[in-house]
Order: C-alpha cells, then structure tokens, then sequence
C-alpha cells in the first residue's frame, strides 16, 4: 500500500536517478566514447564520475538554498526575477522536451529494431507516451515505488550478463593506455559528465523528498552505482569488440547481450530479456522528461494547468520521435546536442 502523501524516501529517489543516468548512458556512451578516445574510454569514465561527484557537492549547496517545500522552478524565479527566471524556465522546458522527444525516438527504434520488428514505430511511440501520461498523472510515489520493486530484477540480469561476457574479453584490446593524448581524455570525460549532468534533475525532487536533506547522498549513490556499471559495459565491450567495432555499432550494449550464451542453454531469446531491460530504463528518462518539462512550463502559468502541460509534453515528445525517425540529420543534431 502506498501512503499516498506524494513523497519518496531516498531509496526510491537513488534508483528513480540511476535509470535516468543508466538508460540512455548505456547506450550511447560507448559508441562516442570509442569513436572521440579509443583506448581512452576507461580513463574518460573515471574523469566523468569524478566530475559527476563534483556536481554532487554543487547540487548539495544548491538545496541549501532552496526552502522547505519549494520547487526548483519557483526557486528560480525568486533568485533571478520574474522576466529573467521566466526565460530561464523556459531553456529548461525546451531542454526537457528535446530530451524526451529524443528519447521517445531512442525507445521506439530500439523496440522495432531489436524486439517487435513487424510493429509499427508510430503506434509503439504513441503507446509508450500513453503509458507515460497516465503514470505521471497518478503522481510520482506510485511511480517510485513501481521502480523500487523493479530495481533487482532489472539490474541482477544486467550485472550477470556482464559477468558472463567477461569469460571472452581480450585483455590485449584493453592495453596500452593512449595517455599521452590528454586532449581526448578530456573530450571523452566530458561526454562522461554530461551523462551524468543528468542528475540535476534531483533539485526538482525537493518538494516530494520526504528529507531533504536525503537527495545529495541518492546522487552520490546513483553516480557511483550507474558510474560503475558504464565503466564495466564499457570495459567488457572494449575488451570484445575493439574500439573500431564500437563505435560502428548503433548501439554496442543491446549487441553485446544479443551474443552473450547463458550455460545449459534453457533460456530462449535472452535477447528480449536484456532488451527489457532498455524498455524500463528508457522509459523512466522519458517519463521523467515529461515530467520535469511540465513542472517547469506549469510555473509559466502561475503553477496552473498541469495536466495540459503535460500533455502538450507529450504531443511535442511524438512529434520530435517521428521527424527523428525521418530524418537521419535531425537524429544525429539531437545526439550532438545531448553529448555537447
């Protein structure tokens, strides 16, 4: 039974984080991370967790500042003035609605190329986004709680599947480091970091925390645990494919666990279960998205019409997701925005 009092503990906020880092991290670092720092990736990461740390710290400071029970957007607008956290929400709220029309793109390619492959993307995009209303509507402690349950049976097969991959890594494609270009380290930590930039999106769990206080330490859990697991993927990956091979893969992750064979072969199409696992991580970005961009555009009318915006969320998401799925140029602008 819920409490019904639209509040999450820390738990719930350190695993509602982690599959907003994890999901589309997973999937697309690696490739961009192959192609900018070759044999650099592993270095990379680890200068992406300690700057997503470092960020951690400036999130705490931040939440000092906030008052009890305020929201972030109302926040803005009292440091900065109607006229300049005005437009200041509004750079959020386009922000969230390019992320989530991306990412709506992202779960819908994915599912059509890798699970239901005679489906239509429209109507599969369509449902998803459906599903992601109705969820948001119902409040985000339902929401939280459902992750909470899910979070094992999710991350146990994940972390086995990489377990079994590392029987076939060549530790001659690990090694040597290129250390000497610093230039590409830093590139790669940078794409490192805006992965896990991902985690401000914490200061808009201030009125739904039941502690306040809580939120900086769920953000520090989530960057070390998704941290961990990118760098082990990205290890694993590396380490099997080579740096050419990922960075040519769309994406290396779902391929990677299309390959792994679990021993006694009593498990059929294993590849769908690995893939389930994108389905709820991606979705919970995309659910997110929407609901941080509707959080921010309801202060643009003076916290009213929630719902609308909402679904004004959601319309925008399906329109970015069908010209991605169109047009190969606007994919690839998307991706460059959301890495750089």
């Amino acid at each position: 039974m819920f409490s019904k009092n639209n509040k999450i503990s820390k738990r719930q906020m350190f695993r509602l984080l982690t599959y907003d880092l994890l999901g589309i991290g997973t999937l697309l670092l690696p490739s961009a991370l192959a192609k900018t720092t070759e044999k650099n990736g592993m270095v990379s990461i680890l200068f992406g967790i300690l700057a997503g740390l470092c960020y951690c710290i400036v999130i705490g400071w931040l939440l000092r500042s906030l008052e009890e029970g305020e929201s972030y957007p109302i926040f803005l607008k009292r440091c900065f003035g109607n006229i300049l956290g005005t437009l200041i929400l509004l750079f959020y709220t386009l922000y969230y609605i390019c992320l989530g029309g991306y990412t709506s793109y992202i779960f819908g390619h994915l599912v059509v190329t890798n699970l239901l492959k005679e489906q239509s993307f429209y109507w599969i995009v369509l449902g998803i986004l459906g599903l992601a209303v109705y969820g948001i509507i119902q409040g985000i402690e339902g929401r939280a709680r459902i992750y909470e349950i899910l979070f094992w049976f999710l991350m146990a097969p994940l972390l086995l599947m990489l377990f079994l991959a590392a029987r076939d890594v060549e530790i001659s494609r690990l090694f040597p480091l290129y250390t000497n270009d610093i230039e590409e380290i830093m590139m790669g930590g940078y794409f490192s970091f805006e992965m896990f930039s991902l985690i401000g999106v914490a200061l808009y769990l201030v009125p739904y925390a039941k502690k306040k206080g809580s939120i900086r330490g769920a953000c520090v859990c989530a960057v070390l645990f998704s941290g961990g697991i990118l760098l082990a993927l990205y290890v694993v990956l590396q380490g099997i494919f080579g740096t050419a091979a990922v960075h040519v893969l769309e994406y290396p992750a779902v391929t990677l666990m299309s390959m792994i064979q679990i021993p006694g072969g009593f498990l059929q199409r294993q590849d769908a279960i690995m893939v389930a696992i994108w389905f709820f991580t991606v979705f919970a970005l995309l659910s997110s998205s929407m609901f941080y961009a509707a959080e921010n555009a309801k202060e643009l009318t003076a916290g009213k019409k929630e719902k609308l915006w909402i679904f004004i969320s959601a319309l925008s998401f399906f329109g970015i997701a069908v010209i991605s799925y169109r047009s190969a140029e606007f994919t690839k602008l998307l991706n460059t925005i959301f890495l750089k």
